[in-house]
């Protein structure tokens, strides 16, 4: 069986102003750093096997100050990456909905199967996120792997694993950083917790 623990990449400047990010390369700010720090610190105990991260600086960032406590590579791989949103991203909820009049409200009717003009949809997100883990699940039968990726694609993975509706996508974001644990085994899938970000109660 492999233990799979799902992690959100650290804080960024746009993360701080609630910026749709999607596939557009924004750095850990400050605080993710030490968000990173202390997500690597609670998995260090962890006997890791590999580490993956999306190839967006912020995911990649997160993920080396996980595996230099484990003398690990990071594999990075666009299928990690967040969902694209096209013409929304480095835009607020307010800009969207300013520039783009009723367009949020007709993509959150349909999520799964439209996509934001220049990007993608949620199901394109979930079938390449699924397809990786499964890439993952082949090549390690066995042990601990991390991957480091973003709020979107984790929450619809978790939709898929806890056979949940799209609409309860927003019950899945939680706190940069935040793990989940996914465990693959002969018999099926299992999610045993989401969106664990204790490891952040002592961040100034």
């Amino acid at each position: 069986m492999v233990k799979l623990y799902l992690v959100r990449h650290g804080e960024t400047s746009w993360n701080q102003f609630y910026r749709y990010q999607g596939h557009t390369d924004v750095p850990l700010s400050e605080t993710g750093f030490k968000q990173a720090r202390l997500v690597a610190g609670r998995l260090k105990a962890k006997p890791l096997t590999a580490v993956y991260a999306s190839d967006l600086s912020r995911a990649w960032q997160t993920a080396e100050i996980i595996a230099a406590g484990h003398g690990l590579t990071v594999t990075t791989d666009p299928a990690l990456r967040e969902v694209d949103y096209g013409l929304w991203e480095g835009l607020t909820l307010a800009e969207i909905n300013a520039q783009y009049p009723g367009l949020r409200d007709k993509w959150l009717a349909d999520p799964e199967n439209m996509a934001v003009p220049g990007g993608e949809s949620l199901g394109a997100v979930r079938d390449r996120a699924v397809a990786f883990m499964e890439k993952i699940r082949q090549q390690h039968p066995d042990g601990n792997v991390v991957a480091v990726t973003h709020g979107g694609l984790i929450a619809m993975l978790l939709l898929t694993y806890l056979n949940e509706d799209v609409n309860f996508l927003r019950k899945f974001f939680a706190r940069n950083t935040n793990v989940s644990r996914i465990d693959f085994a002969d018999s099926g899938v299992k999610v045993v917790y989401w969106g664990d970000a204790s490891h952040l109660d002592d961040l100034e």
